[in-house]
């Protein structure tokens, strides 16, 4: 199957000019080994550490493709550390005896360019190098919510989600505008920690110690318990690969990463013996351009583009989306192969955007600007 690729965690697209094959990472946190480690998902017996050892509860984790930076929050030091995407590198960019505001931070998200955390009484964010930190939501630890332990951004409805911790607090789900206005609780009394956004889907997915994993509609609608022999686990890490259809979840009791359908059917132990706590997906360009002919036929013109844009192509894609350089789905529409689809792009600003046709299970994407 071709993919483009959109970062779980960080929300952020890869955009690259042609159509392309994609190889799928996943980055962790490691307690054991008090690390931060990766491996290609195709080759999950080569695992990759850090050159770094020194995280005592690394909770978060999101990876910053376009600027090729990992974050990683350390809940007992009051940390938050920036690495190159290989590991060879790390700064850490907050911390609490100098930048009080950071707290004790859980989950990370991406949005716009800057990083956010969620900890008790809060919900900061800050520039990628750290500066320019603010609290954009401060919570009192009597009222609920009172924490936000688990975070991740949906393009989608430009918002962003969290779970309210239970073991302290009165747990739940929410969301929020990236600015801090318009809270909302969409799930009541969940006692839960990871949680993550299927946009190509329309579903959100969440862990509660008394459920198992939940897959729900963004509003908090429709609970769909998809795994009831999780109750009474501690599931820290969540990640969704949209188009190979899978999501992936940790087992902190049994040192384990589980892999499963999007419905949670044909559950499997994908990794064994590894202490997995956070976890954060990455696609990166492997191959180039793709050499089946009807595959590679997908043109755009004019582009750069200004009012119109043409799109002809062969094979069975129905849909064209195209999503800003924020990940934020701004358009969509129905296509016919073997035509020339005229697209209204007035209502664009000026910018660089990706263009994908989806259908039949497959996606291809190219990069337009628009002037």
């Amino acid at each position: 199957m071709k993919k483009i690729f959109l970062f779980l965690a960080s929300m952020t697209i890869l955009v690259h000019a042609g159509l392309a094959q994609y190889a799928d990472y996943m980055y962790f946190t490691d307690r054991d080994q008090m690390t931060t480690r990766y491996f290609k998902v195709s080759e999950p017996g080569n695992i990759m550490d850090f050159s770094f050892g020194e995280l005592d509860k690394p909770y978060g984790i999101v990876v910053d493709s376009t600027n090729n930076y990992v974050f990683v929050s350390d809940a007992t030091t009051g940390k938050i550390h920036r690495y190159n995407m290989d590991g060879t590198s790390m700064d850490v960019i907050l911390d609490i005896e100098t930048d009080t505001i950071v707290g004790y931070p859980f989950g990370l998200a991406m949005y716009n360019n800057q990083l956010y955390w969620g900890r008790e009484g809060g919900i900061g964010r800050c520039d990628i190098d750290g500066s320019n930190a603010e609290l954009i939501l401060q919570m009192s630890l009597s009222t609920a919510p009172e924490m936000a332990i688990g975070l991740a951004f949906n393009p989608d409805d430009n918002m962003l989600y969290f779970t309210n911790d239970k073991y302290d607090y009165s747990g739940g789900v929410y969301r929020l505008n990236p600015d801090g206005t318009g809270l909302e609780m969409i799930v009541s009394g969940t006692d839960g920690v990871a949680i993550a956004v299927d946009w190509e889907h329309d579903k959100l997915y969440y862990c509660d110690y008394l459920k198992g994993v939940c897959m729900n509609e963004y509003d908090g609608s429709s609970e769909t318990v998809i795994d009831a022999d999780y109750v009474d686990a501690v599931i820290w890490g969540l990640v969704v690969d949209m188009y190979g259809e899978k999501i992936y979840y940790t087992d902190k009791y049994d040192n384990k990463l589980l892999q499963a359908n999007l419905d949670g059917s044909s559950r499997i132990d994908f990794i064994t013996d590894i202490n997995f706590y956070a976890l954060a997906w990455v696609s990166q360009d492997v191959t180039g351009l793709i050499e089946n002919s009807w595959q590679t036929f997908f043109k755009l013109y004019p582009n750069p583009a200004i009012e119109t844009l043409c799109v002809e192509f062969r094979g069975q894609y129905e849909e064209l989306n195209i999503r800003n350089n924020a990940g934020q789905l701004v358009l969509k529409q129905d296509v016919r192969s073997g035509l020339t689809n005229t697209v209204d792009i007035g209502g664009l600003n000026s910018g660089v955007y990706l263009i994908t046709l989806r259908g039949n299970g497959n996606s291809v994407s190219q990069k337009l600007l628009i002037r």
